[in-house]
C-alpha cells in the first residue's frame, strides 16, 4: 500500500539544530514525511619445515605479485652460476614463500613487534581455498573470496574504485593539512597510494571523485557519525562503482546492541553494491569514553559471519600503551594547548595503520602469487558468495530470506533529488560546521515539514547529541499524528559530539 505522510518536528526549545531525514525501503516505498523541529543534527604458506642439513637461501626477483622474498630451499649445494632453481642445483629444490605479515612488512615488524603483528589480525576468514586455514601468523584465516577478486581487477589494469565509510579519523581530523580525509597522510589515502603504485591503472588515477577506467580514492568519511547513519545512506558518500571499501567505524558506534543491527544492515548493503565490492575494516581505537570496549567489539562478530577482515590498531598496540603511558602522546593529536585528544590517533597512528592494512593486502597478493591459477584466473572468474539468507538479528527459521536492502535517503550532506529540503518551513535555516551540514532553529515553536514515500518502510530522523551545542529537544510525528509525536532530546552529559 501506498501512503502519503507528514513528519512534524517541533521546536519545544530554543536551539541551534542539525537535522537529516533517513528513509529506508526494503521494497519500493512512497511516503511524505513532515516534520515538526525543535532540535536535530546531521546528522604452502604450510607450516615451515624442519631445516635439512645443507640450507641455501637466496632473495629471488619480485614480482607484480609478490612483493616480497621468494625463498628457495635445497638440501644440497647451488651452483650460483647457473642460478637458483635451475639445473645446477644439486639435491631436491624446493620454492617456499612467506606471506605473513612480517615476511611482507618486515620494516613494521621491526617496529612494533611481531606479536603486535599477530594481534592486529583481529579477524581474518577462512582461506580455505589458499591454504589449509591457518596463517603462519597463528590467525584463522577466511575464504578471502572478495579481497582477492578485487585484487584480480586491479591487477588487470582497467581501473579500480576504492571507497572509504568512516568518521572523523577517516577525515583526518587533526591530521594538519588541506583535504585532510584525502591528503596523502590519511591511512585509507596510504593504503590506497600502495595498491596504486602496484597495480597502476591504463587510464592514470583520480583522487576525491570517480573517473571510469582510472585508479579512483573518494572518501565518504563524515565526523561524529556511526552506521546507524551509513547503513541508510552510504549510497551518498560512496560511488556505485566502488571494488573496495574501507570501513572505520569502531569508535563511532557505541557499544549498544542497537549498533550489531545497525553495522549488519550497512555490511549488507555494501555487499550488495553492483560491482559486488570486498570491504577491510580498520578499526582505530580511543581512550576517552567510558570504557576501552567499543563498537567495534559488536562489530567482529558481524564480520566474521559476513567473512569481512579486521585489521584492529587497539590489537596492536594497546598492551603497549598500558604498559608504557609515555605512548599516548605518540599515537594521539595533540591540541594547541598541548593537551593531547586521545579520540583522534596522530600521524604515526595513521601511519601504522596504514601499514598494518597495506601488510594485510600484501599477504593476499603473496598467496594468490603462489597459485598459477589465482593469477590468470580474470576477476569476473571469480565466485561471489550469495549474502546470507538472514541477518544475525533474525530468529532462525528454515525459510527465512531477507530482501535486499535498498534505502532511500534524504541527507543534509546530499546533492539533487536526494538533498534534504522542507517543503514547508518556518524558522529553520541550512547551516555548515566544518564537514557536518544541518538544519538549525534557534527560534521556539519553529516548524518544518519534509515529504517522502515509502512502501512498509522505516523513517529514520537522525539528530546531533552534544553537551558543546548546548542544544534542546524537538518533536517530530508523521501526518497529522502529532498525539503520537516522539520527543528527541538533543543535550547530553557526554564529553563527544556524535550524530544518532
Amino acid at each position: 500500500m501506498t501512503g502519503s505522510y507528514k513528519a512534524a518536528v517541533y521546536l519545544k526549545f530554543s536551539v541551534i539544530l542539525n537535522i537529516l531525514i533517513i528513509l529506508v525501503t526494503f521494497f519500493p516505498l512512497h511516503h511524505t514525511l513532515t516534520p515538526d523541529l525543535s532540535l536535530a543534527t546531521t546528522s604452502s604458506c604450510g607450516p615451515t619445515p624442519t631445516p635439512p642439513s645443507t640450507w641455501s637461501i637466496r632473495d629471488i626477483e619480485r614480482d607484480r605479485w609478490s612483493r616480497h622474498p621468494k625463498l628457495w630451499v635445497t638440501t644440497g649445494k647451488v651452483n650460483h652460476d647457473k642460478g637458483l632453481g635451475q639445473t645446477g642445483a644439486v639435491g631436491q629444490v624446493k620454492e617456499l614463500q612467506d606471506c605473513s605479515m612480517c615476511a611482507v612488512a618486515p620494516e613494521l615488524c621491526k617496529e612494533i613487534g611481531e606479536n603486535n603483528m599477530r594481534k592486529a589480525q583481529a579477524y581474518l576468514g577462512v582461506y580455505s581455498q589458499l591454504a589449509v586455514g591457518w596463517s603462519s601468523d597463528g590467525g584463522y584465516l577466511g575464504t578471502g573470496e572478495r579481497i582477492q577478486r578485487f585484487i584480480a581487477k586491479a591487477k588487470s589494469g582497467e581501473g579500480f574504485t576504492v571507497g572509504v565509510i568512516g568518521g572523523s579519523v577517516s577525515n583526518g581530523q587533526g591530521l594538519g593539512t588541506p583535504l585532510n580525509k584525502i591528503a596523502p597522510m590519511n591511512l585509507h589515502r596510504r593504503i590506497f597510494d600502495h595498491l596504486n603504485e602496484l597495480f597502476p591503472a591504463k587510464g592514470g588515477v583520480s583522487i576525491g571523485r570517480y573517473e571510469e577506467g582510472k585508479n579512483s580514492f573518494v572518501s565518504g568519511a563524515l565526523g561524529g557519525t556511526g552506521s546507524d547513519y551509513f547503513s541508510y545512506c552510504f549510497h551518498e558518500h560512496i560511488p556505485q562503482e566502488t571494488d573496495l571499501v574501507f570501513l572505520e567505524l569502531s569508535i563511532n558506534d557505541e557499544l549498544l546492541l542497537k549498533n550489531f543491527e545497525s553495522y549488519e544492515n550497512l555490511i549488507r548493503g555494501v555487499l550488495d553494491m553492483p560491482n559486488h565490492p570486498a570491504i577491510l575494516n580498520l578499526q582505530v581505537f580511543a581512550l576517552v569514553f567510558k570504557q576501552l570496549a567499543l563498537g567495534g567489539d559488536i562489530h567482529e562478530g558481524v564480520s566474521q559471519f559476513y567473512d569481512i577482515p579486521i585489521i584492529s590498531l587497539r590489537g596492536a598496540i594497546l598492551h603497549d600503551i598500558l604498559a608504557n603511558a609515555s605512548l599516548v602522546p605518540e599515537y594521539f593529536i595533540h591540541h594547541k594547548d598541548g593537551s593531547v585528544d586521545v579520540r583522534h590517533i596522530s600521524q604515526k597512528g595513521h601511519r601504522v595503520q596504514g601499514e598494518l592494512g597495506i601488510a594485510y593486502l600484501q599477504t593476499q597478493v603473496c598467496e594468490m602469487g603462489k597459485r598459477e591459477d589465482l593469477r590468470i584466473k580474470p576477476y569476473q572468474r571469480f565466485h561471489v558468495a550469495p549474502l546470507p539468507r538472514m541477518r544475525l538479528m533474525q530468529p532462525y527459521d528454515d525459510s527465512s530470506v531477507t530482501p535486499r536492502l535498498s534505502p532511500n535517503c534524504l541527507s543534509a550532506h546530499s546533492e539533487g533529488s536526494n538533498r534534504l529540503v522542507p517543503s514547508m518551513n518556518d524558522g529553520w535555516r541550512e547551516w555548515a560546521w566544518e564537514d557536518k551540514n544541518y538544519w538549525v532553529s534557534d527560534k521556539p515553536m519553529s516548524k518544518a515539514d519534509f515529504n517522502f514515500t515509502t512502501v512498509l518502510g522505516t523513517v529514520e530522523l537522525f539528530y546531533l547529541r552534544s553537551k558543546t551545542f548546548k542544544l534542546g529537544n524537538i518533536a517530530c510525528w508523521v501526518d497529522d499524528d502529532d498525539h503520537k509525536a516522539v520527543t528527541l532530546i538533543g543535550h547530553w552529559e557526554m564529553t563527544y559530539n556524535i550524530g544518532q
